[in-house]
Parts: structure tokens; C-alpha cells; sequence
């Protein structure tokens, strides 16, 4: 299952198993530089929410165009 939250460099896109029914491990998925579309790392979001996992893949920036100190503020 995938859901989405947020919106600008706030947003995040969640995977997580299907059939969910207790509290399962969560993995914070940092990408990097640029690569805010998480198109580029889907084989590997499912392959980690197949195995029980929710899967957080925060957005944290708009553009490549963002400076480093910023998008280092919007991941904390």
C-alpha cells in the first residue's frame, strides 16, 4: 500500500505491507541529492515493505535548485 502526506519539501510517501495489522519496524529512506521522486528506488521501497516494513520516503526538497543548508533543514 502507498500513501502520500504533506506537500512541497515537507511531503513524504509511505509504503508500507498490505495486510498491516500490528506495529511493524519503520524505515526512514534518506535518498540523495536530487533524487526526490521515489520512482527511482521503487524495486527496493516494495522489496522493503514486502518484508514487514513501513517504508518513509521524505521528498525534503523541490528542485535541485534548493541550497544544501536548506535541504538539510527540511530533513531535520
Amino acid at each position: 500500500m502507498t500513501e502520500r502526506a504533506g506537500s512541497g519539501p515537507g511531503a513524504v510517501t509511505i509504503l508500507r505491507p498490505a495486510d498491516l495489522t500490528e506495529d511493524v519496524p519503520v524505515v526512514l529512506f534518506l535518498h540523495g541529492w536530487g533524487a526526490n521522486d521515489p520512482a527511482r528506488y521503487r524495486p527496493w521501497l516494495e522489496h522493503l515493505a514486502r518484508a514487514g516494513n513501513a517504508v518513509l520516503y521524505p521528498r525534503y526538497q523541490d528542485s535541485f535548485a534548493e541550497p544544501p543548508a536548506q535541504v538539510l533543514g527540511n530533513v531535520v
